[in-house]
């Protein structure tokens, strides 16, 4: 019974437990859903873990549970280390695998992560080093994907910016295993792999890649790896970027040792790419040791446009109180420079250096300082004191000695210098004297007789001296310098004199004088400028001159020297060029002028000759912290101002009004302009008179916005009705400077007269002309449309005299197209010329096709020459050549020349004048053939010829060679008079096969007389001819030639006969001899003439020649006749005495000498 009841009670009891703890069980795991499974579970979690924990943070709000993933969002941390803001940070993981020994984390990501650390980092107490504890976890770790996406980190005014952190990692037996770390920042990102023992002494190996910009542009990238443990890490390092570099060994941190090797190959400095980098080829830097005692070694060659090449060795010791450079060696410039250094840092700073050199040449890097230099420098000193001497400086340089000594000293805040003396290229330059912080007193000397011999690139000499005492902030100052002869690169100053001498009231005049400035084609005379005055007020004079003309101004004002501003005002300014009337300043303008700052008020100035008194020009600017505010205007400015720059005979009139402003940061100016110009006539000399042409500008405007220009024109010819507006639109630049234009162009001018002025080479100009232009595209392929023409057009051309009637032109610039066609014609006499053509490529590279035809066209009408011209040519030209085929037919021309014209006769073009510089030729080069054919028409009557001329010529021309012909010339029907006779020419050739100007000729000439035929034939060269006479029945030359002349024999000639055949002897250039046998020694003989010679004038055509003859021993006839002008001359010398005689002349001029005859030498 009692077992019975037992059982029962024990069944009741142990239901009734088992019911509790399932209750229990089925309580605590909706208690525990509730709080991981739920949101307001989550969140009260997270409140609770906050308040226990007394951790500083707070979040703003959350979604989520920690059972299905959870999103925090605004979470702030606050403490003393820093400040921490995440915009987001969420969890996602697996919490049922705990039960599995793993802790599975598949996203763990922040993003917009704000971390501000202290400017000041907390003290830190050292401490005895703790024992390494163990990271041991009771579970694994499986991080499948760490995110953290926009990190800033700020310190103080620094800021660090990455873009992302990507990680994967496990944690397995207490090993941290990375498979991947990736930072990526703006400047660059680096990649790592690797792992960690948990344990000490904590083993890790790293590999690491990465690559850096920095901020000047230069790239860097490296590679790498550390193994080993908190006793040792072992260092393996490679740069790849912007050179090779290694660095090797290891590092221990615990006992603070470092063993480490930096090699490199290639390297530069700076890192970036520039002009002139301090190169390395190849060195090594080798560190050991700790703080308490550390060795280091440097050996490296360095090279570099600013440097000279030197190889450098360098070795040193130190620890906590000392540090030593036992070897400093330095082979350079052909020498060794050698130096040490030993050095106390505690308790008392202290130090001592030396360094020598020997053997140094300038000239191994800089070739225009030769020499051979020895140096000794020795120094010490302590924190507040120091002393330096140079007791040797010596050698030569630039072949003359080099000597210098130095002495100087600073001690408690001041320097001593005891002795500064310099001696090289035959200069001096000498210093001494003290100075502090606040005041100094020093004397300085200067003589340098030969700047040459110091500066290859200047010349002359300087010779000077300056004595300095008082504050630095203003000092009293004695100082004279002078240059002569000076230059220095482009420019050169005859004079130079500097003077500075206190005045009265702590102030100082400053005089420099300069004479003979020039640069390039600049020229000054001189240049005086002066300034006087003290700390708080200063006058400053400019007065210049040139032969362009004169400037002279003034300033008062002061220096901020906190601000290193001057503010003042400019009290006088004088403007007189050479031509044209003086400006002058209105009223003083105020000035300011500095690093920020630059400001002008308003400075007008204005003629000094203009009948108005507000005519000038002004203008005020403000230029401030990257901005611009200006403002020009110019007020009834006489155009009259222009007339001393305008040729002769040439006057203009009118007034121009208008304004101009810009302002805004310099990077994007707006601009406006507005001008006016009225009343506007220019006047000028001509062959009819006065020609006055009427004009006005009612509107010239121009604005600039944003970088976009739109300007706008308008002009009248009110005379002639004429107008002209332009409107040009000009965009602001994209990223690669395009910019987008646009434009308008329109001209209209009824009667071409208006421009008869401008065209002094066209009498009677006469027709209509008119253009409509349209700009498009942009500046890198600008777009250019319309026509312009010209019709009814007529005028007659001076230098020829050719009457154009009818002239027409169209010119045609089709849409979108790079081609302008071009149709031209005119009549001239009783014929027609005809041009049409093309220009291809207008805008980039213009290339010209040209077709030219006529018929009988009147190119020429004067009384002496007229022609007229049946051209076909075919004519192509670029910026390089003008190409010319085809040919001009001649038919009908007619040239009447009875004497030439002084400018007739030139110098070739292919003479040289010794000691006048060639003018370069510029422009295309000309290739040109073309066949000139002469008609049947073509006559000519001049210098005593008269014929008929006709034949073919093939003209070329080649560059600067010079023309050349080809073919030749027949002269046909011709007569040429000559002494009183006219000659029938019964054969005429001009032969040509090479330059135009020397043709071959095959002339001959004849006279009949009786039963006798006297024969002229010229044969050579134009400019060598050589003349033949000859005769039927034959007969000697003399007798031939006489019977050419004067129709007779030589035995019947007179002394009248004579003269003229001389005349034809000298001037024909018939065969003669010197020895007698010639044609003069014949005439001599057959005439009785004692000399027969030919006299020199002042020209060739004054020359005469001369007969003479002894009637009696001691009187003496001569009868001299011109060669090429009508002229003669009798003169009778009668023999007085040994040296006196009597001379009589009776021709243009009469006259009676005495001459008195003295010969020196033997007779």
């Amino acid at each position: 019974m009692n077992r019975r009841l037992f059982t029962r009670l024990f069944i009741r009891v142990f239901t009734r437990l088992l019911y509790s703890l399932l209750g229990t069980f089925v309580v605590l795991s909706a208690l525990l859903f509730a709080l991981i499974g739920t949101v307001p579970g989550t969140r009260w979690l997270l409140d609770v873990a906050v308040r226990v924990g007394h951790m500083p943070v707070h979040i703003e709000r959350s979604s989520g549970t920690l059972l299905n993933g959870l999103t925090l969002y605004g979470v702030d941390w606050r403490d003393a280390a820093g400040d921490l803001r995440i915009a987001r940070l969420s969890l996602r993981w697996r919490p049922l695998d705990l039960f599995t020994g793993t802790l599975h984390l598949d996203e763990l990501s922040a993003k917009h992560i704000l971390l501000v650390l202290p400017q000041t980092p907390a003290p830190t107490t050292t401490k005895a080093a703790a024992p390494l504890p163990s990271i041991a976890l009771p579970f694994g770790v499986d991080l499948a994907e760490l995110r953290l996406r926009d990190i800033t980190v700020v310190r103080g005014a620094q800021r660090v910016r990455i873009s992302e952190i990507k990680a994967n990692a496990t944690v397995e037996s207490s090993r941290l295993n990375v498979g991947a770390l990736d930072i990526t920042a703006p400047q660059g990102s680096a990649q790592l792999q690797g792992s960690l023992t948990l344990a000490p002494p904590y083993a890790s190996t790293v590999r690491l890649t990465w690559h850096w910009r920095q901020a000047d542009g230069a790239a860097l990238a490296g590679k790498g790896r550390l193994s080993g443990n908190l006793h040792r890490i072992k260092l393996e390092q490679t740069l790849t970027a912007p050179f090779t570099a290694h660095l090797d060994g290891w590092v221990a941190p615990r006992t603070r040792q470092v063993d480490l090797t930096l090699t490199w190959q290639q390297a530069r400095w700076p890192l970036q790419q520039s002009a002139d980098p301090i190169r390395s080829a190849h060195g090594t830097l080798h560190v050991s040791g700790g703080l308490d005692a550390y060795r280091a070694a440097l050996n490296a060659d360095l090279s570099g446009s600013r440097i000279p090449t030197a190889t450098l060795a360098l070795k040193g010791a130190g620890d906590r109180r000392h540090i030593s450079i036992d070897t400093l060696h330095l082979d350079t410039l052909g020498g060794q420079i050698d130096g040490h250094l030993n050095a106390t840092l505690t308790p008392t700073l202290s130090w001592q250096a030396t360094l020598t050199g020997r053997g140094i040449d300038p000239a191994k890097h800089w070739s225009e300082w030769p020499g051979r230099i020895a140096f000794a420098v020795a120094g010490s000193g302590t924190r507040n004191s120091a002393r330096l001497k140079l007791s040797k400086l010596a050698g030569t340089l630039r072949g003359k000695p080099l000597r210098a000594t130095l002495a100087a000293r600073w001690q408690n805040d001041t320097l001593h210098l005891n002795e500064a003396n310099i001696e090289v290229a035959g200069g001096q330059l000498k210093a001494s004297g003290t100075a502090t912080r606040a005041r100094g007193k020093l004397a300085v000397s200067l003589n340098l007789p030969q700047l040459a011999n110091l500066l290859p690139t200047a010349q002359g000499s300087l010779r000077g001296s300056a004595k300095l005492s008082g504050p630095w902030q203003w000092p009293r100052i004695t100082a004279t310098l002078q240059g002569r002869q000076l230059r220095w690169d482009t420019i050169a100053i005859a004079q130079a004199d500097l003077n500075v001498i206190p005045t009265p009231g702590d102030t100082l005049r400053a005089t420099l004088a300069l004479r003979g400035v020039q640069r390039g084609t600049t020229t000054l005379s001189s240049v005086q400028a002066v300034v006087a005055g003290d700390l708080h007020h200063q006058r400053i004079k400019l007065d210049a001159h040139a032969k362009q003309g004169g400037l002279a101004l003034q300033l008062a004002g002061a220096l901020d020297r906190a601000t290193r501003t001057w503010r003042g005002q400019l009290t006088q300014l004088a403007l007189t060029p050479d031509k044209g009337p003086r400006w002058q300043l209105a009223q003083p303008a105020t000035l300011e002028l500095g690093p920020t700052v630059q400001r002008i008020g308003q400075t007008c100035l204005r003629p000094a000759t203009s009948a108005n008194a507000n005519a000038g020009v002004c203008l005020d600017m403000d230029a401030a912290q990257g901005r611009l505010d200006a403002a020009a205007t110019i007020r009834a400015l006489p155009l009259a101002l222009l007339n001393p720059w305008l040729p002769a005979g040439t006057v203009i009139t009118g007034r121009i009004d208008g304004k101009a402003a810009l302002h805004g940061p310099f990077a994007t100016l707006d601009g406006q302009l507005q001008a006016q110009l009225t009343h506007g006539a220019v006047t000028m000399d001509g062959a009819g008179g006065h020609h006055v042409v009427h004009f006005d500008v009612p509107r010239l405007a121009a604005t600039l916005h944003h970088g976009a220009l739109t300007a706008n024109a308008q002009a009248t010819l009110p005379d002639q009705h004429g107008t002209f507006s332009a409107r040009t639109t000009l965009g602001a630049p994209n990223a690669q400077g395009v910019r987008v234009l646009g434009g308008r162009l329109q001209f209209d001018l009824p009667d071409l007269a208006a421009l008869q002025p401008f065209v002094p080479q066209v009498n009677g100009l006469a027709g209509k002309a008119s253009a409509q232009f349209t700009l498009g595209g942009t500046s890198a392929q600008p777009q250019l449309a319309g026509s312009a023409t010209l019709s009814n057009g007529a005028g007659t051309l001076i230098a020829s005299g050719t009457h154009l009637q009818h002239m027409q032109l169209q010119a045609v610039l089709p849409k979108n197209q790079d081609l302008l066609t071009l149709k031209a014609s005119a009549r001239a006499g009783q014929g027609t010329l005809q041009a049409q053509g093309q220009v291809t490529h207008l805008l980039h590279g213009p290339q010209l096709t040209l077709k030219v035809t006529g018929n009988h066209f009147q190119a020429v009408d004067l009384p002496q020459v007229t022609a007229a011209i049946s051209p076909q040519l075919n004519i192509t030209a670029d910026a390089a050549q003008i190409k010319v085929r085809g040919k001009v037919a001649i038919p009908k021309a007619k040239i009447s020349v009875q004497r030439l014209p002084p400018q007739a006769v030139s110098v070739s073009p292919d003479a040289r004048v010794v000691g006048r510089k060639q003018a370069r030729a510029t422009g295309p080069q000309i290739n040109a053939e073309v066949e000139l054919i002469i008609g049947n028409q073509v006559s000519i009557n001049a210098m005593g010829l008269s014929a008929m001329l006709n034949g073919n010529l093939l003209v070329s021309e080649q560059g600067n060679a010079g023309a050349t012909a080809d073919g030749s010339l027949n002269i046909t029907d011709g007569t040429y008079s000559a002494y009183g006779l006219d000659l029938t020419l019964s054969r005429g050739v001009l032969n040509f096969a090479g330059p135009v100007g020397n043709p071959g000729l095959d002339i001959v000439a004849e006279r009949k007389t009786g039963t006798v035929t006297a024969q002229l034939a010229v044969t050579g060269t134009l400019k060598s001819p050589q003349s033949q006479v000859s005769a039927t029945p034959p007969m000697s030359q003399a007798d031939a030639l006489s019977w050419l002349i004067t129709g007779h024999g030589l035995g019947s000639a007179s002394a009248s006969d004579a003269a003229l055949l001389l005349k034809a002897v000298y001037s024909m250039n018939v065969d003669n001899n010197s020895n007698g046998g010639g044609l003069v020694g014949k005439i001599e003989k057959s005439t009785g003439l004692n000399s027969i010679s030919v006299q020199g004038g002042d020209t060739l055509q004054q020359s005469s020649l001369v007969l003479g003859k002894y009637l009696t021993p001691k009187l003496y006839v001569s009868y001299a006749t011109g060669l090429f002008q009508r002229s003669n001359t009798l003169s009778l010398t009668y023999q007085l005495s040994k040296h006196l005689s009597a001379e009589a002349k009776s021709g243009a001029a009469q006259g009676l000498s005495l001459l008195y005859q003295i010969n020196f030498g033997k007779r």
